[in-house]
């Protein structure tokens, strides 16, 4: 009986060991996708379910603007996921601003007072912060750039919920 010769034995292994670094590398980059494709929480199909994007009054519907969130991984920072929704309204802009309070204050609480003679409301919930604008122009930058200029002279509310940073 003559011994194995070490080279049929190095034969048999490899084929394993290819195996072996496909599944690692099949599993690296499926880890990989998941992470990419995510993002911190919440994420943006919560934040399109909150009530307060609701008009609690009779509103013409300018739009909404959506933005996912995503991990920065050392090449940028964490982006939150945000959800502005922009509507016209027949009301002054403090009676806009008293309408969802009364709708909504029960839900979200006090909002902060920041002393503006027209401050918007401005909550700060579990993983989320919203914010809701009463004036003449749509008071986001992501949904400025997305969606139509509203009516002159109109009061214009923009309802913002996003992730807290």
């Amino acid at each position: 009986m003559t011994p194995a010769r070490p080279g049929r034995r190095a034969a048999r292994a490899w084929p394993w060991a290819v195996g072996s670094a496909a599944i690692t590398l099949a599993a690296l980059v499926g880890w990989g996708v998941l992470v990419l494709r995510g993002g911190p929480a919440p994420r943006l199909d919560a934040l399109e379910r909150e009530p307060v994007l609701e008009a609690p009054v009779p509103a013409t519907p300018l739009g909404t603007a959506t933005r996912e969130s995503e991990w920065g991984l050392g090449f940028g920072p964490d982006v939150a996921a945000y959800v502005a929704a922009v509507s016209e309204v027949d009301l002054a802009p403090q009676e806009a601003l008293d309408a969802w309070f009364s709708a909504y204050g029960d839900r979200y609480g006090s909002p902060y007072d920041n002393g503006a003679e027209v401050a918007p409301l401005i909550w700060r919930a579990d993983d989320r912060i919203v914010t809701v604008h009463a004036s003449e122009k749509i008071e986001s930058a992501i949904a400025g750039e997305q969606l139509p200029a509203p009516t002159p002279g109109a009061t214009v509310v923009t309802v913002t919920v996003s992730g807290a940073e």
